[in-house]
């Protein structure tokens, strides 16, 4: 039981992440990525001038929409911060995920600004210090008041000049939705930008207006023509990253699922046999029983019941187990949800009923013995 509850647990968890919307449009954009070398790597000015070249020649392409750059895949762990909003009440050393992104980057994913604008040209490394938030942040901080114009300290102070809609940035797998705070790429701290770019790839998104795939080498060409000497690699689709970031949480599932149905196998073999052993031994105290009365029905409730209170208290033992064992699951598997009576309940069903078709043959066979056949053998 405590293996089918667990194995139910991480089914549902992975069928309620696939279903969960990301907040933005995965759908015909490419992803390439670059690792950036050189003084590009700790000048986040100049790596800003090569994208500024580099995109300007995707955005001339046939079928291009939008084109963008930003630190680290979206629907990819980045590179979280800590950060405060003075003049809130807010408590603690909160933590959002640190986006620096060129102007196209909420164009190109189809991300709303649902309050202020979006990053411009003139938001460089001259002009001054700001930032875009996520709306659950400036839900929780700036609760019925307008955010734009507030100030967020990340890193240094910068002004919020647009409310992106919630999005997540983070992988399936890496828990709850975190905030998010962009900034524009130009204005990044060299410091942090040198660190994301030590653990994250730059990654080119180029929505198309047909397929992304066919667009994939005439993209290639147009941002090596920038620099030919800077690598490009990992040449997907948006949704080929997405599915990637499912890819290990459904292995886990499957090996689970294949563990726990392995053991209610197992469970329902070993009943059976123990069953088909009882009756070949009782076979005299059920002659007897059938000789004084007891009808072929009532024999074979008998050792159904026996059955079933026996499946009973493997199945509440395993449900304690379950319960134990939900916390060390959502430990070790982030994305997994809490553990509810439904699931446990499922589960228990399911192995009351492997152990009613695996002693219903030992019950039957029971049923048609021969009361004074059993008798004369003994």
């Amino acid at each position: 039981c405590s293996l089918l509850t667990g194995a139910a647990l991480v089914l549902a968890s992975f069928l309620r992440l696939a279903k969960r919307p990301v907040g933005f449009s995965p759908g015909r954009v490419l992803t390439l990525q670059t690792a950036l070398t050189g003084p590009r790597r700790r000048q986040p000015s100049l790596a800003a001038n090569y994208l500024t070249g580099a995109l300007r020649r995707v955005r001339r392409l046939p079928g291009v929409t939008a084109a963008a750059a930003s630190t680290g895949m979206p629907l990819v762990r980045g590179m979280n911060m800590g950060f405060t909003a003075p003049g809130t009440h807010a408590s603690g050393y909160p933590v959002a995920q640190w986006l620096p992104v060129t102007p196209q980057f909420f164009r190109a994913l189809r991300l709303p600004i649902v309050a202020g604008r979006a990053f411009t040209s003139t938001d460089n490394a001259g002009g001054a210090p700001v930032c875009i938030v996520s709306a659950d942040l400036a839900r929780h901080y700036w609760p019925h008041r307008n955010p734009i114009g507030r100030q967020i300290v990340f890193g240094a102070p910068r002004r919020v000049v647009g409310v992106a809609a919630a999005a997540r940035m983070m992988g399936f797998g890496q828990g709850g939705q975190m905030y998010n705070v962009y900034i524009p790429l130009a204005q990044a701290s060299p410091k942090a930008f040198a660190l994301a770019n030590g653990w994250f790839p730059l990654v080119f998104l180029v929505r198309t207006q047909g397929n992304p795939a066919l667009a994939g080498l005439s993209v290639r060409r147009a941002i090596q023509s920038a620099d030919p000497s800077q690598p490009l690699f990992a040449l997907r689709t948006l949704e080929q990253v997405q599915g990637l970031t499912l890819a290990d949480f459904q292995l886990i599932t499957g090996l689970i699922a294949a563990f726990a149905m392995l053991a209610l196998v197992l469970g329902a073999v070993g009943i059976y046999g123990v069953m088909s052993h009882a009756v070949g031994q009782r076979r005299r105290e059920i002659g007897i029983r059938m000789a004084l009365g007891a009808s072929r029905r009532r024999i074979q409730h008998m050792i159904l019941g026996q059955a079933l209170t026996v499946a009973a208290v493997g199945a509440g033992l395993g449900a304690a187990g379950a319960v134990m064992a939900s916390g060390w699951l959502r430990h070790q598997i982030p994305g997994v949800g809490a553990l509810n009576g439904w699931l446990v309940a499922a589960a228990a069903a399911v192995l009351m009923a492997a152990s009613a078709v695996a002693a219903y043959r030992p019950a039957r066979q029971a049923m048609r013995l021969d009361p004074l056949e059993a008798l004369r053998r003994e």
